[in-house]
């Protein structure tokens, strides 16, 4: 892993290895308050999106060749839990 930013708005992944690059961005649109369990019960709240976009890049990092380039809509998105954890800029 080589970035991952997580906020309410964007999450940004960026992975390499040897031969490739992954990039995934995404962003997220309108989202809604659901309920969520807290120990059991459904007290918490989180916010989803039904309507995120969602953009893959998948590049060969000798040639510099994109293999796979694509964006999709409509997806779901739910950032939760302790994001700082995961966050590498």
């Amino acid at each position: 892993m080589r970035k991952s930013v997580i906020d309410a708005e964007k999450v940004e992944l960026v992975m390499r290895n040897k031969k490739y690059l992954l990039e995934i961005f995404v962003r997220c649109e309108a989202a809604t308050a659901l309920a969520s369990p807290i120990l059991g019960l459904k007290d918490g709240r989180i916010e989803e999106s039904m309507n995120a976009c969602v953009e893959v890049n998948l590049t060969n990092r000798q040639s510099g060749k994109i293999i796979f380039k694509d964006t999709g809509r409509n997806a779901g998105l739910e950032v939760a839990g302790k994001i700082e954890k995961i966050i590498i800029f």
